[in-house]
């Protein structure tokens, strides 16, 4: 109940979206698992009736790589997001899968059964997601770290590359109110490791950088030099065991 409480803290930004729910799960390769979760209740009652074998909750998700998104409404059959629906309050929702090496995340988001224009917003807001997705990794890894097994590993695998700055979001004043509640101090690239993240200006750098962009341009457009971009990078690739810009650029 006591981290219920905590992840229903940390979505309080999402509400302004009507998003009322989210659950995020971690199955590694072995079959094991954990989840976190805003509704005890449902997580509760998940595990006590064993949903987690079946449908779009089970491991057979261990070996899919291809699926990203993943919209409920596209799964009218399945009868775990029935009974959340019907029971529990809990529908319109999406998940978004992210496929690491020695597991795979799952992060889901809904609404109620009533919002159905919650997923006309997914759709077209997916960067607010993923956004948020760092904005929890960075506020729930106290959490996590007293769940995960020790897995002294970096897996080199790809988040997707958002910053909050990004032209793509649409500058509303909902937007600007929520990218102010959820802003980003550090980007975890592995949960499973404290030293395993970059700070917010190592991110820009680095995604820039990965864009294409020369050190020049991408000093010039964070309002730094050549030397201090230079200093961002060498910091990080100390921080993530990585010898080269390559390496770096093959974790993100």
């Amino acid at each position: 109940m006591k981290c219920s409480n905590h992840i229903e803290e940390i979505i309080k930004p999402l509400h302004i979206y009507g998003i009322t729910y989210f659950n995020h799960i971690r199955i590694f390769r072995d079959g094991s698992r954990y989840s976190l979760s805003n509704n005890a209740a449902w997580l509760n009652h998940f595990f006590e009736n064993q949903y987690y074998r079946i449908g779009n909750f089970s491991n057979k998700f261990l070996n899919i790589s291809e699926i990203k998104y993943l919209l409920w409404i596209a799964c009218p059959d399945d009868k775990v997001l029935e009974v959340a629906k019907l029971y529990f309050n809990i529908a319109n929702g999406i998940t978004i899968y992210k496929n690491k090496t020695d597991y795979i995340d799952l992060y889901l988001f809904a609404s109620t059964r009533e919002n159905h224009s919650i997923n006309n917003f997914y759709v077209n807001n997916l960067e607010i997601l993923e956004h948020f997705i760092y904005f929890y990794m960075e506020k729930s890894k106290t959490i996590q770290h007293t769940i995960i097994p020790d897995r002294p590993k970096i897996s080199k695998d790809k988040p997707c590359l958002f910053h909050s700055t990004s032209t793509n979001v649409a500058k509303s004043e909902k937007h600007k109110a929520f990218f102010q509640k959820t802003q980003v101090k550090q980007y975890i690239i592995s949960s499973t490791l404290p030293t395993a993240y970059l700070t917010a200006q190592e991110y820009r750098c680095i995604t820039l950088l990965k864009e294409g962009y020369s050190k020049k341009f991408v000093a010039s457009s964070l309002n730094i030099n050549v030397r201090t971009l230079r200093s961002y990078l060498k910091n990080a690739q100390m921080r993530l065991c990585v010898y080269s810009l390559d390496e770096l650029f093959n974790l993100l």
